[in-house]
């Protein structure tokens, strides 16, 4: 394998540019809702809830679908830019983890 050592100047110039901060962000923001949705799911879907297996297993079973639906995403980035794509996909996390506190019942 060639392995090719970026200059300092090549790696300035890199961080400069706006899309490395966008995509920076994005992978931020993105692991933040996931590990959110997991602190959720982990402390309120099964000490609160009493969620049982059954109940886990179908939502992770749902929770699976985006996979599923990679080969839309593949389609839709021939008419919309990937950039637009990847912060429609980051608004919908958010929206799927905010909705989560409210679709749950309450342990009150």
């Amino acid at each position: 394998m060639n392995h090719t050592r970026l200059s300092r100047s090549q790696k300035e110039n890199a961080t400069a540019n706006p899309m490395y901060r966008y995509l920076t962000i994005l992978t931020i923001a993105s692991m933040a809702g996931l590990q959110t949705w997991r602190t959720l799911f982990n402390n309120f879907a099964v000490d609160a809830a009493s969620l049982t297996g059954y109940h886990i297993g179908i939502i992770q079973a749902v929770r699976e679908i985006p996979g599923f639906l990679a080969l839309l995403a593949i389609f839709v980035i021939r008419f919309i830019p990937e950039h637009k794509l990847s912060a429609v996909s980051i608004f919908t996390l958010g929206t799927g983890v905010a909705l989560t506190g409210f679709s749950l019942p309450s342990a009150v």
